[in-house]
């Protein structure tokens, strides 16, 4: 594909601020993103998760209660190409909770705006942390979240823009 198509395909695309109830529009991203961690699970030797549409449909809602802010990249048409669901706690600690843009429509830069969007949100509601969880082997996305500032923490897999506490040695 050339600069040419890449900017037609991305003026085809358009971002907005979906509601709630709008939620199962991301249910077949959301599957694919799922099917991601399942190989990704399997290639690490771990058991993928049993979790359904409606378990992590629930989840989100539930999470939804504090603050949230769920965006949607959708096609001329309408169709999903993408979202991102993020919320802030009652302790103010940000949460990029689901990200997902359709691997064809990868690099076109709408991932990076939708996390250009999230942070600046979350800057709108004053959280101390920023953080979200990324799948160990997804060396993919823990190189584009760097980007953003983000970084790894050695206890867990969870990208911060916080820096961890150091560990004091014992004496």
């Amino acid at each position: 594909m050339d600069d040419r198509d890449r900017d037609l395909l991305k003026k085809m695309l358009t971002i907005r601020t979906a509601g709630l109830d709008e939620l199962d529009c991301i249910r077949e991203s959301w599957t694919s993103l799922k099917k991601m961690h399942d190989r990704l699970d399997r290639l690490t030797g771990k058991e993928p998760s049993r979790k359904s549409w409606a378990e992590r449909r629930l989840e989100l809602l539930n999470k939804a209660d504090t603050s949230s802010l769920f965006e949607v990249v959708a096609h001329d048409d309408g169709r999903v190409a993408g979202y991102c669901f993020s919320t802030v706690d009652f302790q103010g600690v940000g949460e990029i909770d689901s990200l997902y843009i359709s691997r064809t429509l990868r690099g076109l830069g709408h991932g990076s705006d939708l996390v250009r969007n999230a942070l600046s949100w979350f800057e709108h509601h004053e959280c101390g942390e920023i953080r979200l969880w990324v799948h160990p082997a997804n060396v993919e996305a823990v190189r584009f979240y760097w980007r953003f500032g983000f970084f790894t923490h050695p206890e867990m897999v969870r990208l911060s823009n916080r820096s961890p506490v150091p560990k004091v040695q014992p004496a």
